[in-house]
């Protein structure tokens, strides 16, 4: 139970960090959005809408601890990690698009637009976690041989 609860807490944190922000960015955007279309936006969220800005971002924050972690995919480049990430943020975008063309609300656009700048946010994120790791990683491993190299460790 212990091991579940190490996996799940840092996909939930991050999903809760990317719903906020989704539903930051949808708020701001459907003013922005409602400027350019000559439309007074509500400053609400339908339900359809919260809940696939729900399902969005969980599924979302599963695929980055699937794909990116060491948890599930052990011994994988970043590059082939970063495909599988990216190929798998595609169909979740496109399974989006084709979910608002069977169900038709109004501002879907709005909300396909937040999800398409929430995934470049990921992608970016990632790639920018990724140095961060490898940069960090290069440090501690001149500290080690510093250690040991003065502790005559070889």
């Amino acid at each position: 139970m212990k091991k579940i609860i190490e996996l799940t807490t840092p996909i939930k944190t991050f999903a809760a960090m990317l719903f906020a922000g989704f539903i930051c960015l949808y708020i701001v955007g459907g003013f922005i959005y409602a400027s350019f279309i000559d439309n007074s936006f509500p400053y609400a969220i339908s339900f359809v809408h919260l809940l696939k800005g729900i399902g969005f971002t969980m599924v979302t924050s599963i695929l980055w601890g699937g794909c990116l972690s060491d948890v599930v995919i052990k011994k994988w480049t970043f590059f082939k990690r970063q495909i599988l990430f990216k190929v798998s943020l595609a169909i979740l975008l496109a399974f989006s698009f084709f979910t608002f063309s069977i169900i038709e609300t109004d501002w879907e656009i709005l909300w396909l637009i937040v999800a398409g700048i929430l995934v470049a946010f990921v992608i970016v994120l990632s790639y920018i976690s990724e140095w961060y790791f490898r940069k960090t990683s290069k440090r501690y491993t001149e500290l080690l041989k510093i250690y040991q190299s003065s502790n005559q460790f070889e």
